[in-house]
């Protein structure tokens, strides 16, 4: 009974660690001319838990408008060297239209959806936003429109952040034309925070205000759990 007790308390000192553990995201974004580069870090408990995620090349297959992403996932073990990990994806139209597909059907399916993610993200922490952009379009006149555009978007995206998120720092926002030469180049960075146990709330939530009936998604992951429901 004894032991018992103490494994009990164990798995819930466990479990409270786990709710509680703030995850850290760093996206880092680089595109110039025709090169991008995309990297995604994960880390938790000091650095104990680390995950990172590298995708150097990003290319649009002009036959079938798909774009193929080469991603390099890097797992660190203990004591030992990062094992690294290539793939090769391929994002076609369809399965973007799926994905589109499959937020319709949670929002049908979802009661309060927004509310949901709105509840959430008032509880993620964004930090060290970085955003420059260099560009020109040969011509004087269309790179002075263009460069407003772009200021317009980057100024209503930030203020979105603001309002939805937990935005700790000034961003530092930047949009360079360049009026003599054709180019875009540009560089975001920023730091996202939140904890784990508001994440798996949120996910209880969208289980709990499930409105019923089989949804009908299309995605891999969704529709396994399509196939799962109606199975039973």
């Amino acid at each position: 009974m004894k032991w018992m007790i103490i494994i009990l308390c164990v798995l819930l000192a466990l479990i409270l660690i786990i709710l509680l553990t703030k995850l850290t995201i760093r996206l880092s974004f680089y595109h110039g001319n025709d090169n991008d580069e995309l990297t995604i870090k994960f880390k938790a408990w000091g650095g104990l838990f680390r995950y990172k995620i590298e995708v150097p090349l990003i290319q649009i297959d002009e036959e079938s408008g798909s774009v193929i992403l080469e991603e390099k996932v890097k797992k660190p073990k203990a004591g030992k060297e990062e094992t690294t990990k290539d793939e090769k994806k391929k994002i076609t139209p369809k399965e973007f239209l799926n994905s589109l597909s499959d937020a319709k059907e949670l929002l049908i399916h979802v009661y309060g959806l927004h509310r949901i993610i709105r509840s959430f993200l008032k509880k993620v922490t964004v930090k060290d936003l970085l955003w420059n952009t260099k560009m020109g379009t040969g011509d004087a006149a269309s790179t002075g429109m263009v460069t407003g555009g772009i200021w317009t978007v980057k100024s209503s995206i930030v203020s979105w952040i603001s309002r939805s998120m937990r935005l700790q720092d000034m961003p530092l926002i930047h949009v360079e034309p360049c009026f003599q030469q054709k180019m875009v180049i540009t560089e975001f960075r920023c730091m996202i925070q939140f904890r784990i146990g508001n994440a798996i709330l949120a996910g209880a939530k969208l289980l709990k205000y499930w409105r019923g009936g089989k949804a009908k998604f299309k995605t891999k992951p969704l529709s396994m759990v399509s196939s799962e429901n109606h199975s039973t």
